[in-house]
């Protein structure tokens, strides 16, 4: 199991108007705590240097003090060392996460909480203009449980390679999925001269998502765009109205906390504890992805969700390059459409690209530049790709490490 020091964190409870008290806070979190210490196993042994003063610390104040979970950690436990012991086994249902980091993990849930789940993801859609009897369009590799009987929800497998035809039948007022999902449509909508149906909404999730790309699925869609942020840890976290600059927290009982990154001080690595616990509760579990936050904004809301720790740019010294510095530098590149880093396990760098084919060599060496003033060194490779949609297994990052630099 990794040791982690206490770590000072800035620590955020939403603001929005359904967001619990900070006596209430403070209740469920100690609460939370205590139980844990008690009941799950793993707990205790992550703990033991403070068991002594637990009972007597004071949270949310002392919360920094506990050492930080991280998915390495849980998969090094017997599976039943992260279950509360009040919990029956038959009782649970068990996902996986996409293992996009390398190692899928099983995530064990009861009912309690898949029922919040589905009800805060059913919140957010309200919140970003679903209203109850529209046709709502699903595409993702699981069906939504109980969700999916309510009338006109329609579940889409995003394995399946004729999603445009799919939405042309469905004809959905909200279309939500995966961003490479909804710009495989896009693509497909291109070559199809047919003229392609336009729903209200159209909720992103799942990745990353680029302004280049969200232009795109605007100018395709021709309606506004939401952004959902969750985890098969949590369920949704977090999500963007439409035309809003800012996230919100999906619920009042997520406890967000944001750790500094030493190589950018613009960029945050995301902590999450869920207040309700369940029947394997999360505790300061490190999510892995860095967040940027609003900080002219009052409780200073998160404004992007920019990369994976993992993907930093790791330099000859040893230095790191956040994922997000690249993001923010190639973003400037006007003539730039679609782009994706990926930092080979010798240093060198592939840069794939998509620009107007006139515009190749103008493009190359934009990029170049940029990329020669954040990672000074590092072998450039590119290559041009004519299709707007590239093609990769997995969630799509734009910037991506293969020496996995934060891991």
């Amino acid at each position: 199991m990794e040791s982690h020091a206490p770590e000072q964190v800035a620590a955020h409870q939403g603001k929005a108007a359904t967001a619990a008290p900070a006596s209430t806070v403070r209740k469920q979190l100690t609460k939370l705590i205590q139980n844990c210490a008690r009941r799950v196993p793993f707990y205790g042994r992550h703990w033991a240097a403070l068991a002594t003063r637990l009972s007597s610390m004071q949270f949310p104040e002392q919360l920094g003090e506990l050492p930080l979970v991280t998915k390495a950690d849980l998969l090094a436990q017997p599976p039943d060392d992260l279950l509360d012991s009040s919990f029956s086994d038959n009782s649970l249902s068990v996902e996986k996460t996409s293992g996009s980091s390398g190692q899928p993990m099983e995530i064990h849930k009861d009912q309690a909480s898949v029922r919040r789940r589905g009800l805060r993801f059913l919140r957010g859609l309200l919140a970003c203009g679903y209203r109850p009897g529209q046709r709502l369009m699903l595409i993702s590799t699981r069906r939504s449980g109980g969700l999916m009987s309510y009338a006109r929800w329609h579940y889409v497998d995003l394995r399946d390679e004729q999603l445009l035809q799919e939405h042309q039948k469905i004809r959905p007022d909200v279309l939500y999925g995966p961003l490479s999902s909804l710009l495989q449509i896009c693509d497909q909508a291109r070559r199809d001269t047919a003229s392609l149906h336009k729903p209200s909404i159209v909720v992103s999730t799942a990745e990353q998502m680029i302004p280049a790309q969200r232009a795109l699925l605007e100018a395709t869609f021709g309606c506004p765009v939401a952004d959902f942020y969750g985890m098969t840890e949590f369920g949704l976290v977090a999500f963007r109205r439409p035309q809003a600059t800012d996230f919100e927290l999906a619920s009042d009982d997520l406890l967000l906390e944001y750790v500094p990154l030493a190589d950018d001080s613009a960029a945050e690595r995301l902590i999450v504890t869920d207040l309700s616990g369940g029947a394997m509760p999360l505790v300061r579990y490190d999510t892995g992805d860095l967040v940027s936050r609003n900080r002219e904004q009052k409780g200073q809301p998160i404004r992007e969700f920019v990369g994976r720790r993992i993907d930093s740019v790791r330099m000859p010294s040893g230095d790191t390059v956040s994922p997000y510095r690249v993001t923010l530098g190639l973003e400037t590149l006007k003539l730039l459409r679609q782009y994706r880093v990926v930092q080979r396990k010798d240093l060198s760098v592939d840069v794939y690209f998509h620009c107007d084919e006139r515009q190749v060599e103008a493009v190359r060496s934009d990029i170049a530049n940029v990329l020669a003033g954040l990672c000074p060194g590092l072998p450039l490779r590119f290559h041009f790709e004519k299709a707007a949609l590239l093609k990769v297994a997995g969630k799509f990052r734009p910037v991506e490490s293969e020496v996995r630099a934060g891991a």
